[in-house]
């Protein structure tokens, strides 16, 4: 999500390849988190998942429009999800990470799971994990908040270099 983040800050646009797919991003922290509670858990109940792959997803599953909607209200500021192609799609994952298998993976990833090869819908009930304890996934909401500053600071730069240059022209 955060390789975005650039378009977000300066076109209030949410770049997306998934159609109209729900998925449930996956907070990072989160990630490890389950990572943790299954290194922690007993040896009965990490029993289950010994050689098991699992897929983890966060607790909403949201098309593009909603996750839009979500970031918008997180960061009150309209945002508007647009379908983005592949190559646009790449285009702008390599300007945030480089060129190379990060942007190749993740237009891969968001290909198949338009196309219905792959889901985007994975249940992190704790129970499939056969666990009696398991974090607090964080929403998309909670994420943006958390990374507010990563789709906003461009636009406080940006009104501020606009707001200097007004006053430089207002006092020529």
């Amino acid at each position: 999500m955060l390789g975005v983040a650039g378009a977000v800050k300066s076109a209030k646009v949410l770049p997306s390849g998934f159609g109209d797919v729900s998925v449930g991003f996956i907070d990072t922290r989160d990630v490890g988190a389950v990572i943790a509670a299954v290194v922690a858990a007993s040896p009965s109940e990490r029993a289950d998942l010994v050689g098991r792959a699992v897929n983890l997803s966060g607790p909403d599953q949201l098309t593009p429009a909603q996750t839009a909607a979500s970031i918008s209200t997180a960061l009150d500021t309209k945002i508007t999800a647009v379908e983005a192609s592949d190559d646009d799609m790449r285009r702008g994952l390599a300007a945030a990470y480089g060129e190379g298998d990060v942007a190749d993976a993740i237009v891969l990833a968001t290909k198949l799971v338009r196309e219905g090869a792959i889901s985007g819908e994975v249940s992190t009930d704790p129970a499939l994990l056969g666990m009696a304890t398991f974090p607090r996934l964080r929403s998309l909401g909670d994420f943006a908040l958390a990374h507010a500053s990563a789709f906003k600071e461009a636009d406080a730069a940006f009104m501020e270099g606009g707001a200097s240059t007004a006053a430089a022209e207002g006092s020529s």
